[in-house]
């Protein structure tokens, strides 16, 4: 039975990971750079000097990082070739290297070396893929005691399908754009096929209580987390 629902989770999680990123119809202007400062001090400004002005682009502000989006028609039209830092009390302007493409362009901002990097850190990737990983096992793990399962292997049977269906959600959400609530639309997006196959799985690894009581911990499981993340999207970054 167990490998039975491993072929069926196998195959659907395939379909996850190998699906097209969706385009959403009718949404906003995306950024054209995104660049992130991870752990700024509290006097951190940064803002893009050209020869017509200055660009103090959009700031958000995440635990333990700061992100700043600037938009194509902006850049365009004033193309920025020195970035002002304010950092430890410090201000010092430094030139901008060519990071303006058209769209999509994310780089991260080294305090210490004052450089450019393409893309973000290894440690910041890590960070929020243990984040979501264990905050998902900690939120539906919590669920899953108060609908009464206690049985061992009712645990790792949970435990093993969470950690698969992750690892699938993780994969399809490597590409996914760092804009302001962009990342949120397509966890909605392949949380749904998750939500799909755990519905599946849950009756092959976990045999504990009736299928209607595991279909029900699977419905209410997936759509807390949805509204968590939604809360947390604020305050965390998603992507």
């Amino acid at each position: 039975m167990l490998k039975k629902g491993l072929s069926i989770l196998i195959i659907i999680l395939f379909i996850i990971t190998s699906n097209t990123i969706p385009n959403f119809a009718n949404s906003a202007e995306p950024p054209s750079l995104v660049i992130i400062v991870e752990n700024p001090p509290e006097d951190f400004k940064m803002t893009l000097l050209s020869e017509s002005g200055t660009n103090d682009g959009r700031r958000y502000d995440y635990v333990g990082e700061v992100h700043y989006t600037f938009y194509y028609r902006d850049l365009n039209e004033n193309r920025p070739t020195a970035v002002e830092i304010t950092a430890y009390g410090k201000t010092q302007v430094v030139d901008l290297p060519s990071l303006i493409n058209r769209y999509h362009e994310v780089h991260t901002l080294d305090l210490d070396t004052l450089v450019f990097a393409p893309g973000e850190t290894m440690t910041r990737s890590i960070k929020i893929v243990s984040f979501r990983v264990f905050g998902t096992l900690l939120i539906e793990g919590f669920l899953f005691f108060l609908y009464g399962f206690r049985n061992r292997r009712s645990w790792i049977g949970f435990i093993t399908l969470n950690l698969i269906t992750q690892a699938a959600l993780n994969i399809s959400l490597i590409n996914v754009p760092m804009y302001s609530g962009y990342p949120l639309f397509y966890l909605i997006y392949f949380e749904f096929f998750v939500f799909v196959a755990e519905l599946i799985a849950i009756h092959f690894f976990v045999r504990e209580k009736t299928a209607g009581k595991r279909n029900a911990f699977v419905l209410v499981a997936n759509t807390l987390s949805l509204v968590i993340a939604y809360q947390i999207s604020y305050w965390f970054p998603l992507s």
